[in-house]
C-alpha cells in the first residue's frame, strides 16, 4: 500500500514570505529615493566643482597669456 501526501507549493501557499516581503518594500523604496538623492546631490556638487576648476583653469590661462614673454633667437648664433 502506497501512501500519497500532497506538498504544499512553497511559491502558490507562502503567505509568510508575502507579508514579509509587503513589509520590506517600503524600506526598500525608502532605501533606494534616499540613494537616489544622495546620487543627485553628488552631481550637483561634482557639477559646482567642475565649474570651479574650469575657471580656476580659464584664469591661469588669462595669466599665462598675459604673462608670455616672447623670445626671440639670433640666426647667426651659432650655439642655437
Amino acid at each position: 500500500m502506497t501512501k500519497t501526501t500532497t506538498k504544499k507549493d512553497p511559491i502558490k501557499d507562502n503567505s509568510e514570505l508575502d507579508k514579509k516581503v509587503r513589509q520590506a518594500d517600503p524600506m526598500i523604496k525608502h532605501a533606494f529615493s534616499e540613494y537616489k538623492k544622495e546620487i543627485s546631490r553628488l552631481q550637483k556638487q561634482l557639477a559646482k566643482e567642475q565649474i570651479a576648476h574650469e575657471s580656476e583653469i580659464a584664469g591661469l590661462k588669462a595669466k599665462f597669456e598675459k604673462e608670455r614673454i616672447t623670445v626671440v633667437f639670433d640666426k647667426s648664433d651659432k650655439d642655437l
